[in-house]
């Protein structure tokens, strides 16, 4: 990654996303989004788009040649236990799960050429969401497995979930009776 949001102080706290593209409007007088945050953030930081990397702090997903990759752990993204859950989850839905770097243009050629087949985020709250699409100011590229997820997001949140309930046996060693 060259630089990073954590670097520049503008990666906080989701509630302040909005302020934050507010305050990059009026530095670079570009129009700004939240949904093209990060982008405007390489623009003013001077980085190249085909340098550009996904720096989101919520952890994503996508399934490419029978790999799960997410990003590594560089300080951008928040590490957590959904996470670490999803990627010890994949190995049941035939995935090699693989963190490394995710550049924008390998989403963008992967989704156009149909290599990339799902993209989902989790969270703490989402638990495991379905990413509708990568916009950029010149295009998007949607993702193949449409709103609500394909096979993978949702078995993964269905697995998740059902582990967190107790509908199935863990066998994992996640779940500890407290009361």
């Amino acid at each position: 990654v060259i630089g990073s949001a954590r670097a520049y102080n503008i990666g906080g706290a989701h509630r302040h996303t909005p302020e934050i593209a507010q305050g990059l409007a009026a530095l670079t007088e570009d129009p700004v989004t939240v949904s093209d945050l990060h982008a405007t953030v390489y623009r003013a930081l001077g980085i190249p788009p085909d340098r550009s990397v996904v720096v989101e702090r919520r952890p994503f997903f996508v399934t490419k040649d029978g790999k799960l990759v997410t990003p590594e752990l560089t300080g951008t993204i928040l590490p957590g236990i959904t996470r670490m859950s999803i990627l010890e989850l994949a190995k049941e839905f035939d995935l090699t799960p693989e963190e490394r770097k995710v550049e924008i243009q390998e989403w963008k050629d992967g989704v156009a050429s149909g290599d990339i087949l799902e993209v989902f985020a989790c969270g703490t709250a989402a638990i495991v969401t379905p990413i509708g699409g990568l916009k950029w100011a010149e295009g998007e590229a949607p993702s193949t497995a449409g709103e609500f997820g394909g096979e993978v997001t949702r078995g993964i949140r269905e697995r998740l979930l059902s582990l967190q309930q107790g509908r199935t046996e863990d066998s994992y060693g996640w779940m500890h009776r407290l009361v």
